[in-house]
């Protein structure tokens, strides 16, 4: 190799890692999948917010609903890996879209990568107040005495609170409905009004009735008590074995952003998530925060899997 190519080799090195050591210069396009007003546009806001007062460099809001996700998760997975466009990703877009969905243009786990952890949420298994059942097995025993009688609503096909009452009737071999709604609020109102049997809906969106007494919650979906609802148990605890699923927020970048631009994303990141007010405006929703590095924030997602792919096992989806 001749002096001068090795110099040419040396100064292509120097200015790409000079590049990375300034990033961001510009402006970052923030995708959001979803409409303004949800927990993921919430939560880009406040960690966008956050990100930009630290970095220097605007975070720019894109809400692209549509398709669960895949339309945000597609425009990064086509963007150019320099950091600049990344989106809030989920465990519906990045695990269980690539199940259920037969044509698919891009592989959310080949073609993106998880920059930085933000935040975890649980669901929780709600009655109406009136309901007869106390307890998770209170709610089994009735399906195993009525097959097919009782029912359990959702936002919609493919939605956590469809995937995790799969999972419980797969988990207890009982014989329950899935009546799906246009949207959490819908079910929520007849949940209220006795006109279904019970959901397993995230814990935010659930919240609002529980303190207003018209609902109760039986139980959570997490492993462990969830620390912003201490008092309730988790479905292990009421009988239900190998129920341990939970929600999660992270920044989701294209697969071959540059490793230096990943951990100047997640080391601010981290720090966003450090500081007392975003702490206390994420556990308003009900969420609490993450915490990794680059490889932790892939163990996170991977150890997690196993629950979500059973979950859309038992659901049987498939859309074209």
């Amino acid at each position: 190799m001749t002096r001068t190519l090795v110099a040419m080799l040396a100064a292509l090195a120097c200015a790409a890692a000079t590049a990375q050591d300034a990033y961001p210069a510009t402006p970052v396009r923030l995708i959001v999948p979803a409409p303004p007003g949800g927990a993921n546009d919430i939560i880009a806001r406040i960690v966008g917010e956050r990100l930009a007062e630290r970095l220097k460099q605007p975070f720019v809001i894109d809400n692209r609903p549509g398709a669960t996700g895949n339309i945000a998760a597609e425009m990064v997975a086509r963007a150019a890996p320099d950091g600049y466009t990344m989106h809030i990703g989920n465990a519906t877009i990045y695990l269980v879209n690539p199940r259920i969905f037969t044509k698919l243009s891009f592989d959310a786990e080949k073609d993106t990568l998880p920059a930085a952890l933000i935040a975890e949420l649980t669901n929780a298994l709600g009655v109406a107040a009136a309901s007869p059942y106390r307890s998770v097995r209170d709610i089994v025993a009735a399906a195993h005495a009525n097959p097919g009688k009782l029912n359990f609503g959702s936002g919609g096909n493919g939605t956590t609170a469809h995937l995790f009452g799969e999972l419980l009737k797969a988990r207890t071999g009982a014989d329950m409905v899935h009546v799906p709604y246009k949207g959490a609020g819908a079910m929520l109102t007849d949940l209220v009004a006795g006109r279904i049997d019970f959901t397993l809906e995230n814990l935010p969106a659930v919240a609002p009735f529980l303190k207003s007494k018209q609902l109760r919650a039986l139980a959570v979906t997490s492993g462990e008590r969830w620390p912003l609802a201490a008092d309730l148990p988790t479905m292990r605890e009421q009988g239900i074995a190998d129920f341990d699923i939970t929600s999660w927020f992270a920044l989701m970048v294209p697969a071959k952003t540059p490793r230096a631009i990943l951990d100047r994303l997640n080391e601010a990141t981290n720090a966003v998530l450090r500081e007392p007010e975003t702490i206390k405006r994420l556990e308003a929703l009900g969420a609490r925060t993450l915490h990794g590095d680059v490889d932790r924030t892939l163990a996170y997602i991977r150890s997690g899997s196993r629950g979500w792919i059973d979950a859309v096992t038992a659901a049987r989806l498939k859309v074209d």
